[in-house]
């Protein structure tokens, strides 16, 4: 922030630009650094959920093991399954952040280049999150473990 008149300059002798106050400038910044915070607390708490998930997860009794019922067992399993969960969702909200701030990068430069690298950037988490081969696959592979079962 301390150079925000130097970095103002700079985007100021881009051609075809609107120019911008110091303010808006900072505001700017500020805004993208809020983005960069929110994700940084999304991937550590992710990050902390996978460790308790790891631990939960060591410390679930083989059921060839043990007398205990069944049912609690897969009980624990699925807690334990949905620890897992929590902590990858955690972790894909602090990932698609970081996507996004490469879209709100567009406005430094004017907000129909922050429309339109916003929207790209949405287009291509679109395509990967839905239309991708590895999304395909993925699916493929959960029917046919479901239908195993």
């Amino acid at each position: 922030m301390g150079e925000a008149d130097r970095a103002q300059i700079l985007f100021e002798d881009l051609p075809g630009l609107i120019p911008s106050t110091r303010a808006a400038f900072e505001m700017k910044a500020g805004g993208l650094a809020a983005i960069f915070g929110y994700s940084f607390f999304k991937f550590g708490w992710s990050y902390r959920l996978f460790n308790y998930n790891t631990i939960l997860f060591g410390g679930l009794p083989m059921i060839t093991s043990t007398e205990k019922d069944r049912r609690v067992l897969e009980r624990m399993a699925e807690r334990v399954a949905e620890v897992n969960i929590i902590a990858a969702r955690h972790f894909n909200t602090g990932l698609r952040a970081i996507f996004l701030s490469i879209g709100y990068l567009g406005w430094f430069l004017g907000p129909y280049f922050f429309m339109a690298s916003t929207a790209f950037v949405f287009m291509i988490l679109m395509r990967r999150q839905y239309f991708s081969d590895a999304r395909k696959t993925i699916i493929e592979a959960s029917e046919s473990n479901s239908e195993g079962t």
